[in-house]
């Protein structure tokens, strides 16, 4: 099978060199992977700004007929939302 990852520039302890194989290759972006995605963050995380609202919703009326409504607009061929759910599953809920 053809690799379609191309040849990259590593750098082991100060030595320039080109990874060729797919196994080097591999090898080489799950290092760089390990490094960038799981670092903690140095010092102490920042604080998340909390918003205080005036209004709340109070009057809200939800029907059926809308919920299927909002369903049967779902794209399927997208991925799905932070929820996880894909939205062929749910185009299916009537």
């Amino acid at each position: 099978m053809l690799s379609r990852v191309a040849d990259l520039k590593v750098n082991d302890e100060g030595r320039d060199r080109i990874a060729t194989t797919d196994e080097d290759r591999a090898e080489t972006l799950s290092k760089i992977f390990a490094e960038v995605f799981s670092k903690a963050p140095a010092g102490e995380l920042p604080l998340v700004r909390t918003s205080e609202y005036d209004e709340t919703l109070e009057d809200i009326h939800i029907t059926k007929e809308v919920v299927i409504q909002k369903l049967n607009e779902l794209k399927t061929d997208k991925s799905p939302d932070p929820d996880d759910i894909n939205p062929r599953i749910l185009k299916t809920q009537e």
